[in-house]
């Protein structure tokens, strides 16, 4: 038996045979020097087979409305918008040009390059964009070499796929009733391909380094999606073991779904607020579906980060006013924009991508890029109107001054649009400075949010997205848990609502210790919910607060593991102790 480890992307269990599937190879791409004579009718190649594509993925599109519901088609708009980047084509259009080659080959140099710089980033959004991509590169090669070298062949029951990498397009392709599992070496949580294979139910590790070259075709496999194992030709006592957990899981599963519309009490009375994390404005219906009680986050980067140009005061009004119509009272809390550092648009000039900022983030690079700040702002302010609850929410804070400007810049901007009523403003603390600046930043929001991803990474001095840096990495951490205490202890003196939002909340036996250090609202992905209730309700607050105080008094993430995991209260399979952030 051979056991590999990975990082689990999609939750649940999954047993079969190995099916390594390898798409059109980078090797066997067209490659071969034309004439000038010939350039007009490469260009005319690429303009049909991108027309193709497109339809192609327009078709795509409607399907997977009809499989998965309007929110999932959504991810292609990024493929589309590729297909019609009049400069990414260009380029394209340009090499042939200038270089006297193939379509085929100066597309295979065009992604190349641009995936080469993605994949350079420290951003795990703008890493995963290269996905996308090479999921369009691929989709356009097919037409070009008029061959379906892309598609799967028909799959035998209870396979497991094993790939390099699946692209979202390729993972609507599968055939559900006969895909058990997904097994890659590269992909990340955020990927499409990820997010699909969580909409189809399908069990997925990715991070599984040369699985296509160590794992037979035909072979038994055991997923286990919870903790990101693999077990390749398992033995009996694996077998067992697996069977065990696999059935544990299931009879959580179906009673978490079964509790979901039920509110998130504790056994001994005290309501925990859950609320969703969102990416894009149709993701806020998910809030009715899991009985959740409002926005906790909605990341507005999407508009920035995928467009070539400033998304404008009108195109954002409607942004907002799409995510807040249907939750009618229920609060929603926007986040103004978190770029910088690696996480920059493609409309900045020149100079400023080839130096950015020099890593300045968050609030800070929003007020050096005031305008930017000042349309968005706008853009929610008037959005809010007639919805009480709509909050906005200003990243990376670091003190007194910052947060002072923006609230004073979002309070002068109402006065201009004839607003009686601005909307509250709340700080995210999820830097060092912050936590010795927590009275003062207290004194001037209205209400906080501890944003844990960031607030770890700066804390620990860590690199988040580095897989060798394991436990040096973790919310787990004592120091860190000492500071969400610190943070919660300066809310409660000041009068102010103090929540989570970083994706600790997502992770049920995360969620109770956070409980019992005293944080009361937590923010998510829907799709985790029914899990982190369906724990909270099992339990007792005075055991989470003894938890707590456990790992507070702590030395280490793995003796704080080692704590949840052994905790009575805690132990239920709806999620992995060594799989929380």
């Amino acid at each position: 038996m051979q056991q590999f480890s990975g990082k689990a992307i999609s939750p649940g269990y999954a047993e079969g045979t190995a099916f390594v599937y390898r798409r059109l190879d980078h090797r066997d791409i067209p490659r071969y020097e034309i004439v000038d004579s010939d350039v007009s009718m490469e260009h005319r190649r690429l303009h049909d087979a991108i027309t193709r594509s497109f339809q192609e993925l327009k078709q795509l599109e409607a399907q997977v409305v009809a499989r998965l519901g309007e929110a999932h088609s959504a991810i292609f708009a990024a493929h589309l918008g590729l297909l019609q980047d009049q400069q990414f084509v260009a380029r394209i259009r340009e090499r042939i040009q200038r270089d006297l080659i193939n379509v085929e080959h100066a597309l295979d140099i065009e992604v190349t390059d641009l995936c080469k710089v993605l994949a350079a980033v420290e951003n795990e959004y703008l890493r995963e964009r290269a996905q996308d991509i090479r999921d369009v590169s691929a989709r356009v090669l097919r037409q070009l070499v008029a061959e379906d070298g892309g598609r799967y062949e028909e799959l035998p029951p209870r396979s497991i796929i094993v790939a390099h990498e699946l692209l979202p397009s390729e993972t609507l392709d599968l055939d559900r009733e006969h895909v058990a599992g997904i097994v890659t070496e590269v992909g990340g949580e955020n990927s499409h391909a990820a997010i699909l294979a969580r909409a189809l139910g399908i069990p997925a590790i990715t991070g599984v380094a040369d699985a296509t070259s160590q794992i037979p075709h035909g072979a038994q496999l055991l997923i286990d999606g919870e903790r990101g194992l693999l077990s390749v030709t398992p033995n009996d006592a694996a077998k067992a073991t697996f069977t065990t957990l696999k059935s544990n899981y299931d009879d959580d599963t179906s009673a978490a779904v079964a509790a979901e519309n039920l509110d998130c009490i504790t056994r001994d009375g005290t309501r925990i607020s859950l609320f969703a994390n969102i990416n894009r404005p149709f993701e806020s219906r998910a809030i009715a579906e899991h009985h959740l009680d409002g926005v906790g986050l909605f990341r507005t980067e999407f508009m920035f980060l995928e467009s070539t140009e400033p998304p404008g005061y009108a195109r954002q009004v409607d942004a907002y006013r799409e995510m807040i119509t249907p939750l009618g009272d229920k609060p929603v809390v926007i986040r103004t924009l978190d770029l910088g550092g690696d996480k920059l648009p493609a409309f900045l000039a020149p100079e400023r991508r080839a130096n950015p900022l020099l890593g300045l983030r968050g609030l800070q690079f929003s007020l050096a890029e005031r305008k930017l700040l000042e349309t968005q702002l706008r853009a929610i302010i008037t959005a809010s109107q007639g919805h009480d609850n709509v909050r906005v929410l200003l990243p990376m804070v670091l003190g007194e001054g910052d947060l002072d400007e923006a609230i004073t810049l979002v309070r002068n901007l109402s006065t201009q649009l004839g607003v009686t009523s601005p909307p509250r403003v709340g700080a995210m603390v999820e830097t060092p400075s912050a936590l010795f600046a927590l009275d003062r930043i207290m004194h001037l929001a209205d209400f906080v949010c501890i944003g844990t991803n960031d607030l770890t990474q700066y804390m620990l001095a860590a690199d988040r997205n580095a897989s060798e840096v394991g436990d040096a990495y973790s919310v787990l951490h004592p120091s860190v848990l000492r500071a969400i205490v610190k943070v919660i202890e300066a809310g409660r003196s000041a009068g102010r609502e103090v929540s989570i939002c970083g994706e600790a909340a997502s992770y049920p036996k995360t969620a109770g210790l956070l409980v019992g250090l005293g944080v009361r609202q937590l923010s998510m992905s829907p799709l985790r919910a029914a899990r982190v209730r369906y724990l909270l309700r099992k339990a007792e607050l005075s055991q989470l607060e003894e938890l707590a105080e456990r790992a507070l008094n702590s030395s280490s993430v793995e003796a704080v593991r080692q704590l949840l995991q052994h905790s009575p209260l805690t132990r239920t399979h709806c999620d992995s102790v060594s799989n929380a952030v």
